[in-house]
């Protein structure tokens, strides 16, 4: 549960492509399921890592198939994702084995939380993907912020209608996102439901 910084490194640049991406969530399932549901949740989602760990279960609409980001410090980052509807099930077990392990984390609401049951470090994920990715024999090696990289490039690559794809990456500006109040989550959802697919993950 330590931070990893990461200062005085140039921060990687690239998305996975579609050949990539299937064998890095595969290469992260076999290695912990539980680390593989955090990054497909965020691949899935476009959300920055510190947006998911600061996620309470009161911020998912499983029925509606929303994430409701509220923590954010401007009114962009403040928004609405939608959700694929397999990765609704898998967040609905996620939280039933939480509460059936009696998780420290169930009293916080926290949808990932920590062993001690507060809120995450991204260390353990990131070196998670380092390691899928030298398993899974990618030739460069992605950051967790890669995971959001990918999601907003496939969703570009398949024409998603760019105001709506930056609302739920929380890249409007505060003029944006009142003009545009109509754009969002509903434009984006059958995009969320390509990554999914892309990722290599069975559908319900």
């Amino acid at each position: 549960d330590s931070p990893v910084t990461g200062r005085g490194k140039p921060r990687e640049t690239r998305a996975l492509t579609a050949k990539e991406l299937p064998r890095l969530m595969a290469a992260l399932r076999a290695a912990s399921p539980a680390l593989h549901l955090e990054a497909l949740t965020l691949v899935c989602t476009g959300m920055r890592v510190g947006e998911a760990y600061a996620l309470l279960w009161a911020d998912v609409d499983i029925e509606g198939g929303i994430l409701r980001i509220v923590a954010g410090k401007t009114a962009a980052a403040r928004r609405e994702v939608p959700l694929p509807a397999s990765l609704c099930d898998l967040l609905t077990q996620h939280r039933r084995d939480l509460i059936a392990g009696q998780h420290r984390g169930v009293a916080s609401g926290l949808v990932f939380p920590s062993k001690s049951g507060g809120v995450k470090y991204p260390a353990p994920l990131w070196r998670a993907v380092r390691e899928a990715a030298a398993k899974a024999k990618l030739k460069w090696t992605p950051h967790t912020h890669t995971l959001r990289r990918t999601y907003n490039t496939m969703a570009l690559r398949a024409q998603a209608d760019r105001i709506a794809l930056r609302a739920v990456m929380g890249h409007t500006s505060e003029d944006m996102t009142e003009h545009y109040a109509d754009l969002g989550a509903d434009d984006m959802r059958p995009f969320a439901e390509l990554v999914w697919k892309a990722a290599g993950e069975k559908t319900a």
